[in-house]
């Protein structure tokens, strides 16, 4: 009699066979993804987890991370060891050097041109031929991440900035989201600190840090989170998955926001532009808008205060939408009369306009582009958005032809207008 539990042989031959095929299937499966990670790695195809959790501002940059960005134009991005796009700077400032610092989000980024096409690396061109400068070395320094808006901003200035000891400070603010940014009525529940307003004689600014503590932020910051982006990072397999499905929740994204704008697909880009808010464009009548405003302008009155406080100046650049700058006027027009269905008080100058007043009355330095950029886009039929092989082209962030603009621009008023020294002083 066979022992209780002891296989008979044909029962071991098969579960040999059995053992066979999964060894053989798991060797093929190891094959393939080997062979597969090979290939994308001969054809240089790379998407890169370029973000991390940061404790301070909710999210930076990998240092050292490096690697090829094609959401829009595309680039290959490299981090320095601060965590920005940028080369490495030493912290103490070479003799008879002019520094810039850069504040901003994703168009200062600028993930989407070559780093030496980017409007910082270009503007410290420009400016290396400024006769205000009397002969001074210039270095600008890029501390733009996606997605920042100006609270964040201030907090990057305070934390990253300053030891750098620029003599400029730069904030390409971007009405098209950073009003939305900066408060969590409008942005929703992010991984980001915020900073609310305390009544009083003057408005004060609260922090709100609160999402470091938050089990969302901890599980993202948690050793395992941290493994998967080192894997991810390592691995172009696995690059790819995550890059197929974030473009498929993308276009989600925007099949809703055509939706919800009742704009048809294949209609002018400029009506559905990612990321800007329509709300920009009228003054504000809902009070979640009316207190972006104010807390967007206390933020503001911080940095100049800030930078004046360490003896240096402070200009305040507006960034672009294709909306306001598309070379075809009937394609704008278009775009505000549809504009005007939703609020009736349009101008695609609004959020310039009151921003420039701001200005005026808080001596702090602003310089919005967009009428300069209409200037030049219907004088030479010049498109300053996206890219034609995205399929992008006249809205999403500038193309080369819009960072080479935007330096050009910054430069002359910095150099024509304004003694560098002086500004917002």
């Amino acid at each position: 009699m066979k022992p209780r539990g002891e296989m008979t042989r044909p029962a071991l031959a098969t579960a040999g066979r059995a053992r066979a095929r999964w060894g053989l299937a798991a060797l093929a499966t190891l094959v393939g993804l080997l062979a597969g990670e090979a290939a994308l790695r001969v054809l240089g195809v790379s998407h890169p987890a370029f973000g991390r959790p940061d404790p301070d501002l909710g999210w930076g940059y990998v240092p050292g991370a490096e690697g090829r960005a094609d959401d829009e134009g595309q680039a290959w991005v490299r981090i320095n060891r601060l965590g920005y796009r940028d080369i490495d700077h030493s912290p103490s400032k070479p003799p008879g050097t002019f520094r810039v610092a850069l504040l901003g989000d994703s168009f200062t980024a600028a993930f989407e041109v070559p780093f030496e096409e980017s409007w910082g690396a270009l503007l410290q061109q420009e400016l290396s031929a400024c006769p205000q400068l009397h002969g001074r070395s210039v270095e600008t320094l890029n501390f733009g991440v996606s997605g920042y808006g100006t609270a964040q901003e201030l907090l990057c200035l305070r934390r990253d900035v300053w030891q750098f000891s620029p003599d400029l400070v730069v904030v390409a603010f971007c009405a098209g989201n950073d009003l939305r940014d900066n408060t969590r009525a409008l942005s929703g529940p992010k991984a980001r600190p915020w900073f609310t307003l305390e009544s009083g004689p003057v408005d004060s600014l609260v922090l709100d840090d609160s999402f470091a503590r938050a089990t969302a932020y901890a599980l993202n910051a948690s050793a395992p989170a941290r493994l998967l982006r080192a894997a991810v990072s390592h691995s172009r397999l696995l690059q790819t998955a995550r890059e197929v499905k974030n473009r498929l929740r993308a276009q989600v994204r925007h099949a809703r926001a055509r939706a919800r704008e009742g704009t048809p697909t294949g209609e002018a880009a400029l009506a559905t532009e990612l990321g800007t808010d329509i709300w920009i464009y009228a003054p504000p009548r809902q009070e979640a808008w009316q207190e972006a405003w104010r807390i967007t302008e206390r933020l503001l009155r911080a940095i100049a205060s800030e930078v004046r406080g360490h003896g240096a100046s402070l200009l305040v650049v507006t960034t672009t939408s294709g909306a306001q700058v598309a070379p075809d006027l009937r394609a704008r027009a278009a775009f505000l009369s549809r504009l005007r269905q939703t609020l009736a008080a349009s101008d695609l100058l609004y959020a310039e306009r009151r921003l420039a007043a701001f200005g005026e009355r808080e001596r702090i330095a602003v310089l919005p582009l967009a009428p300069l950029f209409q200037e030049r886009s219907e004088r030479d039929g010049t498109v300053l958005h996206g890219f034609a092989r995205s399929g992008t082209l006249g809205a999403g962030h500038w193309n080369q032809a819009g960072h080479r603009l935007a330096a050009e621009v910054v430069a002359h008023w910095i150099c024509a207008f304004q003694s560098p020294r002086t500004i917002a002083r």
